[in-house]
């Protein structure tokens, strides 16, 4: 099942993407405070136990390893959306959502956008 969601990270900003059930999506914005991270997971039962984890990351150099500078983790039945506190920094970012039942790790899937 695939939807429409609308996901503000803050008041100004509402990013809109697409999610599939038990899939999690992620976001990046960039805000004056900073870049925030955000995700989404919607559960296919209201009643199941997700996980989302949520997590900005920098890339100092081109190539290189990236750091996570934020993150953010949820553990809740039915839909999740977290978002991270607002980074500031100058280097190339990455946020990545992982998530899925949290009691079948290997279900989760992660997604990432820069």
């Amino acid at each position: 099942m695939v939807g429409a969601v609308a996901a503000p990270a803050s008041a100004a900003v509402k990013p809109v993407f697409l999610t599939e059930v038990n899939h999690p999506c992620a976001w990046l914005l960039s805000t004056p405070r900073g870049v925030v991270g955000g995700g989404l997971i919607d559960a296919d039962d209201p009643g199941r136990l997700m996980l989302l984890r949520v997590e900005v990351k920098a890339e100092r150099a081109w190539g290189g390893p990236r750091e996570t500078m934020a993150a953010v983790t949820g553990v809740r039945t039915g839909s999740i959306r977290l978002t991270t506190p607002a980074v500031a920094t100058g280097y190339r970012t990455l946020v990545c959502a992982t998530g899925g039942p949290a009691d079948s790790p290997e279900a989760q899937r992660t997604a990432c956008r820069s």
